[in-house]
């Protein structure tokens, strides 16, 4: 076992190389999560009541026009609904060897070395992973089962979010409704050995029972009984946020249709974009007051956006981004929207958010766990260390209607 001048180092070292770097990498590089402002809420009780906000709904309609001597109208008052949204816990962790922990002792450079490359890494996959999450709805799907598995190959519906290495679980589709759904692969996660994008499949690390319907999410289960996956737990992103059906944050727009977002589809059959399709959901978003500051789509799409251009105009519209980008954007008579575009977000989809309007819950950034007074813990059982990081926060808006979306578009 390391003694505690290496573990100090380490501490020392992880502190240093994750609090100067990671909000800039992930800023940077994550085109939808850069959207979106981190927000202190000071919350205290994580899983508890989480922050609680009124939306206003209705007006006060004790008013009208009247004859001499006719009856006043009848009182009114506005109509409120209480939403309340909690946060979720994310994590991420390293882990070295006895060997590497004692190369401190004797070689300290090679131990940074190597810390630093982990964690170089690590914050990367931190960021594309919350970026992933930044376009899901909450329930951690990476993607669906389309039909039966042939051995361990599984046909899905896209391969967009899986890697090679990845971990996962396949919950049964008979079982998604449950608070715990059953895996197909019983006894332990299994992992992503092959992945096929023209024949949309994932070859596993073994033979699973798959099914249409069937839903794949992250895991660290290592058996039937030790671990656990990241169905429901992860952050309601965009695809649950904005939309224009279903409960958000526990208001209903089946009893609150103001609280719905704008949600439409091109008007072409085929899905075949035109400006005048960006127009109605930026239109629509207008009439319910707001306006979006941002278009986050997919590179299909705005090559779409571009072949609509190309074939009306002579020149196309820019936007200066941050960052020094620069690319196109939609003009409108309130302003030009950025277009800017992510290998993340969903096929033939079009968000359109206002970004004042989207906030990240935290009450801490990411930080280590080290309650127990040592970022590195020893492995009962084995000579290794590990080392890890949480963060809890949530996506979270406190007006739905402010965010519009463009639904069934044609990529190019």
């Amino acid at each position: 076992m390391a003694d505690g001048v290496s573990l100090a180092i380490g501490e020392a070292v992880l502190k240093q190389i994750y609090s100067d770097g990671v909000n800039e990498q992930i800023n940077s590089e994550t085109p939808g999560l850069g959207t979106i402002k981190s927000t202190s809420k000071n919350i205290t009780n994580v899983g508890g009541a989480g922050v609680a906000f009124v939306a206003h709904f209705g007006r006060n309609h004790g008013i009208g026009a009247r004859n001499e001597l006719e009856r006043l109208p009848t009182a009114g008052q506005q109509v409120y609904a209480r939403g309340t949204t909690g946060l979720k816990s994310l994590y991420g962790a390293i882990q070295a060897t006895g060997q590497v922990m004692n190369q401190a002792k004797s070689n300290p450079q090679a131990f940074i070395d190597y810390v630093g490359e982990e964690m170089s890494r690590l914050k990367t996959d931190l960021a594309k992973d919350q970026n992933r999450q930044v376009y899901g709805d909450g329930t951690g799907t990476l993607a669906v089962a389309t039909g039966a598995n042939t051995g361990a190959v599984v046909p899905v519906d896209s391969v967009q979010y899986f890697s090679i290495g990845m971990r996962v679980d396949l919950l049964t589709a008979a079982t998604l409704g449950n608070p715990v759904p059953t895996p197909s692969n019983a006894t332990s996660y299994v992992t992503v050995i092959d992945i096929d994008e023209a024949a949309k499949t994932v070859t596993l690390s073994a033979t699973v029972a798959a099914l249409t319907g069937h839903a794949f999410v992250r895991s660290s289960r290592t058996s039937s009984t030790e671990g656990t996956n990241s169905w429901k737990k992860e952050w309601t992103g965009f695809k649950k946020i904005i939309t224009d059906t279903g409960a958000l944050f526990g208001i209903d727009e089946a009893n609150q249709p103001d609280w719905a977002a704008a949600v439409n589809t091109p008007v072409a059959g085929d899905g075949t974009l035109t400006e005048l399709d960006f127009d109605s959901v930026v239109l629509d978003v207008r009439r319910k007051g707001s306006k979006p500051t941002r278009i986050l789509t997919t590179p299909g799409v705005y090559r779409a956006y571009w072949s609509a251009l190309e074939s009306m105009r002579t020149y196309v519209n820019k936007t200066d981004l941050e960052g020094g980008l620069g690319g196109l954007a939609f003009s409108t008579p309130y302003g030009n929207i950025p277009i800017l575009t992510d290998f993340d977000a969903p096929a033939r989809t079009a968000f359109f958010p206002n970004e004042k309007e989207i906030a990240l819950n935290t009450n801490v950034g990411w930080e280590w766990i080290d309650e127990q007074g040592a970022i590195w813990q020893k492995i009962p059982g084995y000579d290794g260390f590990i080392a890890e990081m949480r963060n809890y926060s949530e996506i979270t808006t406190y007006r739905r209607n402010a965010h519009g979306r463009l639904n069934g578009i044609k990529e190019i």
